[in-house]
């Protein structure tokens, strides 16, 4: 752990208490992860790193798959309140293959949600879901 109680290095052991899987991660001043390496069996798999605008309320992950050689590009819009409200994956930088819409409430509660999944190579829509939320008054 950091100063700040951040987790450094997480390991992941099998039923021998052998290691299968260590994440070790770095972090900003405001304690959000902005590099994460994963290492399979002593052999580094997955770089995720992460950019926050503050400004826009955005952020743009990168996870790169080392071992298949491809990385997806993740991009993050928030509210106010820090809600995801926008989420696009985007294959090697340039295919759409995953977006979220999501809508809160002034309590900042989910209210609906709408996910689209493409298929990379016929372009086309393979999931199309919409999810409305509701919330019981007490």
């Amino acid at each position: 752990f950091d100063d700040d109680m951040n987790p450094i290095t997480e390991l992941y052991l099998d039923e021998n208490e052998v290691e299968f899987k260590r994440i070790e991660n770095s972090y900003d001043k405001q304690g959000r992860v902005i590099m994460a390496n994963t290492f399979e069996e002593g052999i580094h798999t997955i770089e995720e790193l992460t950019e926050y605008n503050n400004v826009e309320n955005t952020s743009t992950a990168t996870t790169s798959f080392l071992k298949e050689g491809y990385h997806i590009l993740e991009r993050t819009q928030y509210n106010l309140q820090g809600k995801p409200i926008h989420i696009s994956s985007l294959l090697n930088g340039e295919n759409l293959i995953f977006e979220n819409n999501a809508s809160y409430d002034a309590m900042n509660r989910l209210v609906r949600e709408e996910y689209f999944e493409i298929d990379i190579w016929s372009k086309h829509i393979v999931r199309h879901e919409k999810l409305i939320h509701q919330h019981l008054e007490e």
